[in-house]
């Protein structure tokens, strides 16, 4: 009853979440070209009094600042990454699935090596003993579990790519 308590864990891992994630990077240089700016300046003024008169002189200026922009122009690569939601069911399935093959392993040493002399087959041999059935299913649930556990942990990342100026 403990080992149950202890695996449960382990198995509720299929109810975990599974991550997502999308990210731009910086592709390959495109091209490089340069072009006129015109940057707004401002507004300058000068004021003036004559001297001969009461006259007030305002003189407003607007002006503009002309430069050259370099311009370097680079390809856009926009990975997704998506770790597949069927990643926490094969873990969980893959942690059950081995488990339970290590303990019917385990559990075949403790069992009779006797033939099973209640059954016989139509050639009158005797069934196998319980020690060769446990052996060989738990071979199968190793061979269903670890390819599950190696599936879930591995491919279980999806990636895609997607270029673009």
């Amino acid at each position: 009853m403990r080992a149950a308590w202890l695996v449960l864990p382990l198995m509720v891992v299929g109810c975990a979440g599974m991550e997502e994630n999308v990210r731009t990077e910086r592709g390959p240089l495109l091209k490089t070209f340069e072009r006129p700016r015109v940057v707004e300046g401002g507004v300058s003024g000068k004021v003036s009094v004559e001297p001969s008169g009461a006259k007030l002189t305002l003189e407003l200026e607007g002006y503009d600042t002309c430069r050259t922009e370099k311009v370097e122009e680079y390809a856009e690569d926009k990975i997704h990454e998506h770790r597949g939601s069927g990643a926490g069911a094969g873990l969980s399935a893959g942690v059950g699935f081995t488990g339970a093959a290590a303990i019917l392993l385990g559990v075949s040493y403790a069992l009779s090596g006797e033939p099973n002399r209640s059954k016989i087959d139509g050639g009158g041999n005797y069934g196998a003993p319980p020690r060769i059935l446990a052996r060989n299913w738990s071979i199968a649930l190793f061979c269903i579990g670890i390819p599950t556990l190696g599936r879930a942990s591995f491919s279980s990342c999806a990636r895609a790519k997607r270029s673009r100026r």
